[in-house]
């Protein structure tokens, strides 16, 4: 079976031990996160996206409705996946968020 993403630190194979249980389908399906955004503050926030990846608006949608500290760092050129492998924009940016903020 071929990895969930491309990349070395994204292989995996299938593992049937974490499949959901259908008793638990009710709860996952009435959770929404993107509505509890709020509730994390005032601990720091910060979504780091790429320009391509087709996730990018839940990161806006995030930020838009958390409160402060928070922050949306966009990785010009690189889709989500590519964000996994190359830390070399995101990994600083990161550091400085968090030592100003923790």
């Amino acid at each position: 079976m071929p990895p969930y993403t491309p990349g070395p630190n994204a292989e995996t194979t299938h593992d049937r031990t974490r499949e959901f249980p259908p008793s638990s389908y009710d709860l996952m399906v009435s959770y929404d996160s993107f509505n509890l955004q709020h509730l994390i503050s005032p601990r720091p926030l910060l979504m780091v996206a790429g320009s391509k990846g087709q996730a990018l608006h839940y990161s806006e949608d995030a930020v838009a409705t958390a409160r402060a500290p928070k922050g949306l760092f966009i990785v010009e050129g690189k889709n989500h996946f590519d964000l996994y492998d190359d830390l070399t924009v995101s990994g600083p940016k990161l550091v400085k968020f968090f030592g100003d903020n923790l």
